[in-house]
């Protein structure tokens, strides 16, 4: 269960969103490596709930956390994105995102960013390592998910002369189901992990976006009972 790991006897960088993608990589990295640096990114999701996930996860890895406030982002993508704490346009359920896999809730360029602030502080700590949860069903939908994205991405790493890192991209291949089963073997505890686009003002997600749908989807395939939609 190494997927591929690097040794590094050096900080490594995990982007941790509060996800479900994200929480179980960095589960798997504290069993490879002494020192795990999580790096979370308040872009002005109207989910934000998902960054206090992340700091219970933090806390139960004991693991640093720093949460960057990016939060003009969703500023600039109201208008095209629901993502947005400030979104003009409405979320679609998952029934009216079927033939538009990325609809509206694309938050243009944001990994790009997420990845440069990442690869900046990594280079301050001297590690040779990014890390993103990025999995399969992701890359199916967004062109910045997929494999060849990472490719270029890693090319132009190499261009920088002071310090080389790589970023990984570990659960590129993996399904939700496939990720959902790492989990259990790493005791991952899933309510600490938030996946609806939603947001929410009681703790439970809508159930009803195509981001819910797929969590949900891979639970009942596993056979196992969703922690946050009992």
């Amino acid at each position: 269960m190494d997927y591929n790991l690097p040794k590094s006897d050096k900080p490594v960088v995990c982007v941790l969103s509060g996800g479900l993608d994200s929480t179980v990589l960095a589960y798997l990295l504290k069993k490879h490596y002494e020192d795990v640096r999580l790096l979370a990114f308040n872009y002005g999701q109207r989910h934000s709930i998902e960054l206090e996930k992340a700091k219970i996860t933090a806390g139960k890895l004991n693991s640093p956390l720093k949460i960057i406030d990016i939060s003009f982002i969703g500023d600039i993508v109201k208008d095209v994105c629901s993502l947005s704490d400030k979104t003009t346009v409405s979320l679609p359920t998952n029934e009216e995102s079927k033939d538009d896999v990325q609809a509206n809730f694309v938050v243009p360029y944001r990994n790009l960013v997420f990845q440069s602030i990442a690869l900046s502080y990594a280079e301050s700590l001297r590690a040779e390592y990014v890390f993103l949860g990025i999995q399969n069903g992701d890359n199916n939908g967004f062109w910045d998910c997929r494999p060849n994205y990472y490719e270029k991405l890693n090319e132009l790493t190499s261009l920088n002369d002071l310090y080389k890192i790589k970023v990984l991209t570990p659960f590129i291949d993996l399904t939700k189901v496939e990720e959902i089963a790492l989990g259990e073997m790493l005791g991952v505890p899933f309510e600490d992990t938030w996946t609806c686009y939603k947001g929410s003002k009681d703790g439970k997600p809508c159930g009803i976006c195509h981001s819910c749908a797929e969590r949900l989807e891979a639970f009942k395939k596993l056979g196992l009972k969703d922690p946050l939609n009992n």
